[in-house]
């Protein structure tokens, strides 16, 4: 049985491998102490469910998930922290998606990790970035 490794904020990419049974998602995920979804990666997930292949099936899953943690909603704090993101991004030319900076913000804003294979959130300063392609280091 694995050990506990803290809280974890999730992107929607853990989320989609751990759906799709990948055992290194699922790893990270079921090793957390407590979940935590932005409120920004809740709607992507919805947008996909409701656009797959089986709508219903995809958002009862979906649902039933997302009630096993805590969503983060967006706050004025939220969006101090997205717009210092953003500028320092802009600052050295290394722009990431729009979502993504709301995600970084609210992960920061809680001092959450964030459980992502988005390489990308490197950029972002004083972000706790967790791979979870990789294995957990213990």
């Amino acid at each position: 049985m694995s050990r506990e490794i803290g809280d974890l904020a999730l992107d929607s990419n853990a989320v989609i491998a751990y759906f799709a049974d990948n055992e290194k998602a699922a790893d990270w995920i079921e090793s957390a102490s407590a979940l935590f979804f932005s409120v920004i990666v809740a709607g992507e997930l919805e947008y996909g469910a409701f656009y797959s292949l089986r709508p219903k099936k995809n958002l009862k899953r979906l649902w039933s998930f997302l009630k096993q943690g805590t969503i983060l909603d967006v706050t004025r704090f939220t969006a101090r922290k997205y717009a210092e993101i953003r500028q320092d991004l802009a600052m050295k030319g290394k722009p990431i998606p729009e979502a993504d900076i709301w995600i970084a913000a609210a992960c920061l804003e809680n001092d959450l990790p964030l459980l992502s294979d988005d390489a990308h959130f490197r950029q972002v300063p004083n972000l706790n970035w967790l791979d979870w392609t990789k294995p957990i280091s213990r």
